[in-house]
């Protein structure tokens, strides 16, 4: 299957011109229109994050963490706007997986850090917490959130190759606007002619 093969790409161009189906194609719909983001692919992330404790608003993870004595709901608000944890805007809610936090303590693992630092500078919340609930090439096709508990080395690596494909898209795609098409040897432009 297509999807499988091209696992996570990061050039909506090639996404679009290859069949996708499934969580792949939801991945890229959105990645390529922000306003599609819609039900099915949180469903896709629901599904993906329910055995980690789900998606919570909010509202939700406060409560929570004033009822277990977690850090307060202020160092909470840090946190996402740090984007020290995963949260995204949808539906008028803003919503968290519960993989990044202690069931104990209802604390942020400060173990996911480096991955998140990886993700956060190339991925919007709902990119970032699309990318732990979509199977990823670097995995062998498993979820960065399945993966977690057991080889979080291999998570970070799947971070940082995909956040350097993602800014490598980015550099090019600005290149390529600046010098117009790019010669893939030389890396020149047409303008760079001699």
């Amino acid at each position: 299957m297509v999807s499988q093969q091209i696992g996570s790409p990061h050039d909506t161009k090639q996404a679009a011109a290859v069949n996708l189906s499934g969580p792949t194609a939801a991945y890229w719909r959105h990645r390529s229109d922000p306003e599609c983001r819609d039900e099915g692919q949180f469903s896709v992330m629901r599904k993906a994050f329910h055995s980690t404790g789900g998606l919570l608003t909010l509202n939700e993870v406060a409560r929570r963490f004033r009822a277990l004595g977690g850090p307060d709901t202020d160092k909470l608000g840090e946190a996402i706007a740090a984007r020290s944890v995963v949260a995204f805007d949808w539906c008028s809610n803003c919503w968290l997986p519960m993989f990044q936090f202690s069931r104990q303590r209802f604390s942020v693992h400060a173990s996911l850090q480096p991955v998140l630092r990886e993700l956060c500078d190339v991925y919007d919340g709902w990119e970032t917490a699309s990318w732990f609930a979509l199977p990823n090439t670097w995995l062998r096709q498993r979820t960065p959130v399945d993966m977690l508990v057991h080889d979080l080395p291999a998570v970070w690596y799947a971070a940082k190759v995909d956040r350097f494909i993602a800014l490598g898209d980015a550099i090019w795609e600005k290149q390529a606007s600046d010098t117009g098409p790019v010669n893939p040897i030389t890396r020149q432009g047409a303008s760079a002619k001699s």
